[in-house]
């Protein structure tokens, strides 16, 4: 899982040098921690629980590779 920061278009250039260039779409995203194994098996497999780890995990992706919106929603502290 992973929030999108922003969306840009790249022109990549192909390599033989010829006219017909590439536009790519491709998104700046924050990655999400795997979800929490024991919150996973304590629901029954529905609940994921993930860390966001917000600037220390950026990668950029193609846009075309965004396969769903999901919601992440904050969790009260565990006791």
């Amino acid at each position: 899982y992973a929030e999108v920061q922003y969306f840009f278009r790249l022109r990549k250039m192909l390599e033989d040098g010829g006219t017909d260039d590439v536009d790519m779409t491709l998104a700046m995203v924050s990655v999400f921690t795997p979800p929490d194994p024991a919150i996973l098996r304590e629901s029954y497999g529905v609940l994921k629980a993930c860390r966001y780890q917000g600037e220390t995990s950026r990668e950029v992706i193609d846009a075309k590779g965004i396969a769903s919106v999901v919601a992440m929603v904050p969790l009260p502290p565990r006791r």
